[in-house]
């Protein structure tokens, strides 16, 4: 009898069938697995992202909501639970927080405390933890960070002639720079950073005035007139300039009480002809300060001084009239300032050792500070709501910045490039230290 050789094949590919089922069931058994864990791993990963992004918001959010210095009653934070202490943090925690044109993303808890020590003063430890899907949920996936947030600081002098709105330079003003750190301007400490810049269209320079440095000006901005710039021009200017804020020291003070009138007593501080007077250092809140011909008044630094205005007017001097500052004097001015006579002096010669802060104003409404003073001035002056007229007959050493900036007659004005290193505090606080926690 035959063997049966057809069955034998057809058994052995039936066979053969089986195993290479079984092969494919058991690789797409194991690729839908390795599918699973890796969808579950992204998953997981996308999930660490958003939480780590969800921290993130919630320390932008405690930062928007520091106070700007322990008397400050009126911000947001005071309204979350807690005192504020390391022991006793600020907390707050939003819920079903959801990002603009999208769902919600999930939950975050802040804490914040002050820290304390010298070199410390209002800065803030904050502990921020992102939770996706949300607090509570299940497989919540939460992620932490941990970071410093102190008071901001701004570099706010880096040419020697800025305006928000314009600039404008008559007949033979000259722009150069100098480092104040080297020593006095002139011989090998002269440079070519005399820059000149605007966030406006306009950069005006009539009468043939030399830029010795850039020139910059807002989009679509334009030079005109016959002036002259050794450096570059561009025309993509955009710069913040931040609000002057008085210290509130300054602010809570009373007026100051003239010594040799009492009767006056409104913090006037007005001195007769040919009078002379001190101011020790300190602090110090005025109407005005006004004086007449040939009266000097000295300030002794380290001093702080702020005029309120008195008829429009915060300064104002006449012929042959001086104000010395010997130190670091800073002015605070919500009104006019007219520097005439002799102008004023910075005794020191370093420029950042006289500074005037224009804190009132508006764009519409600007303070006015005139300077046509016959004395070399070694200073900056700060105003974002301000109108900066400078004619004076000496030499001008330092930076001024100004909503808008006028500057006429043959001076030769000085950039220090000290200054460019400046930081100043402005309002807000930032983040100086940041690290992931576990949580």
């Amino acid at each position: 009898m035959k063997p049966r050789t057809g069955y034998r094949r057809r058994g052995s590919a039936f066979i053969s069938t089986i195993i290479l089922s079984g092969i494919l069931f058991i690789a797409s058994a194991v690729f839908l697995l390795m599918t699973s864990a890796e969808y579950a791993l992204n998953r997981r990963s996308v999930r660490h992202t958003t939480a780590l992004n969800l921290a993130e918001a919630g320390v932008d959010y405690a930062v928007w909501a520091l106070p700007e210095n322990a008397d400050d009653a009126t911000a947001a934070m005071r309204a979350w639970d807690g005192g504020g202490t390391e022991a006793d943090p600020y907390r707050h925690t939003r819920t079903s927080f959801a990002a603009a044109g999208a769902g919600v993303i999930g939950d975050f808890a802040v804490q914040a405390h002050e820290m304390t020590g010298t070199g410390y003063e209002n800065n803030w430890i904050i502990v921020s933890t992102g939770y996706v899907p949300g607090i509570g949920a299940d497989g919540v996936v939460p992620r932490a960070v941990r970071v410093r947030a102190a008071p901001r600081k701004s570099r706010l002098f880096s040419e020697v002639f800025f305006g928000d709105n314009f600039v404008k330079l008559h007949g033979g003003v000259m722009t150069d720079s100098y480092d104040s750190r080297n020593g006095p301007y002139g011989g090998a400490n002269v440079g070519s950073n005399g820059d000149v810049a605007t966030n406006g269209s306009i950069l005006e320079l009539s009468g043939g005035p030399v830029i010795n440095g850039d020139a910059a000006t807002g989009p679509d901005g334009t030079i005109t007139g016959n002036g002259t710039v050794t450096g570059e021009i561009s025309h993509d200017m955009e710069r913040d300039l931040p609000p002057v804020t008085v210290p509130p020291a300054l602010v809570g003070l009373d007026y100051y009480s003239n010594p040799e009138t009492p009767a006056v007593s409104d913090g006037l501080l007005s001195m007769a002809s040919s009078q002379t007077r001190t101011l020790p250092p300190g602090d110090y809140k005025l109407r005005q300060i006004k004086l007449s011909a040939s009266s000097v008044l000295t300030i002794e630094g380290p001093a702080q001084v702020y005029i309120t205005g008195y008829k429009g007017k915060a300064i104002e001097t006449s012929a042959n009239t001086l104000i010395v500052c010997n130190g670091r004097v800073d002015f605070y001015i919500d009104a006019r300032v007219a520097l005439a006579g002799q102008g004023i002096t910075n005794a020191t010669g370093i420029p950042s050792d006289l500074r005037f802060w224009i804190t009132g104003g508006t764009e519409a409404n600007p303070v006015v500070l005139d300077y046509s003073g016959g004395s070399d001035f070694y200073g900056v002056v700060y105003g974002p709501s301000a109108n900066v007229n400078l004619s004076g007959s000496g030499s001008t050493f330092g930076s001024f910045v100004g909503l808008n900036v006028d500057c006429g007659g043959g001076s030769g004005y000085h950039y220090d490039d000290a200054l460019g290193e400046l930081e100043i505090p402005v309002p807000g606080h930032s983040v100086v230290y940041w690290q992931e926690k576990r949580v």
